[in-house]
């Protein structure tokens, strides 16, 4: 099997493709983003991301840097990130005002808020892949309420976080309106919209 197409059906289901003929007739208006796989197995593979963090309410500080991910085809639900991640998020923490108490509790970063509206001031996350054409293509753009959920206790929330090793696994379901291409034979991987839309 030289390569696999895993796309979107519906909002519960995915499509999986074995050795498609052409991938293009599965992604919307034909076109696929490849960016190179730099290490891979039947089940993972490894990339290089750039990662960009954003505030609205901090213009002036945001921040961009490279690292590289980790993606599972059993777990397309996550992209682990190294720890450099974890520290970037919370040095963003760090500019406002209204975060409070945050930290790293050996799962998940927990932090206080002062109102439930200041959620929107905590960085966007976005994603991108250098493509093999020299040229960068978005995979995901986070927003605070996609990867903030608020705990039992009054005012503190968590970061869908998960520890795995020296790796962080930011979860959500970050790639599930994507189709992805997964090309063991150019050793390469594939990010597309579908066809259809969530």
């Amino acid at each position: 099997m030289s390569s696999i197409v895993i796309t979107p059906v519906s909002e519960s289901e995915d499509l999986l493709v074995l050795g498609p003929s052409n991938p293009t007739e599965f992604a919307y208006e034909d076109r696929i983003f490849y960016t190179p796989m730099l290490t891979s197995s039947r089940s993972s593979w490894q990339l290089q991301t750039a990662i960009r963090l954003s505030t609205v309410a901090l213009p002036d500080h945001t921040s961009s840097f490279n690292v590289l991910c980790s993606i599972s085809t059993t777990d397309l639900d996550a992209i682990q990130l190294p720890a450099r991640f974890r520290d970037e998020v919370l040095l963003r923490f760090g500019l406002i005002e209204e975060v409070s108490n945050y930290h790293f509790d050996g799962v998940a970063v927990v932090f206080e808020l002062e109102y439930v509206d200041s959620l929107s001031l905590l960085p966007s996350i976005e994603i991108e892949i250098p493509t093999v054409h020299g040229t960068h293509a978005q995979i995901a753009k986070l927003d605070p309420q996609d990867y903030v959920v608020e705990s039992d206790d009054s005012n503190e929330y968590r970061i869908f976080f998960e520890q795995r090793s020296s790796q962080f696994k930011l979860t959500n379901r970050i790639l599930k309106n994507l189709l992805i291409h997964i090309d063991y034979e150019n050793q390469r991987v594939g990010f597309a919209d579908p066809l259809i839309e969530l």
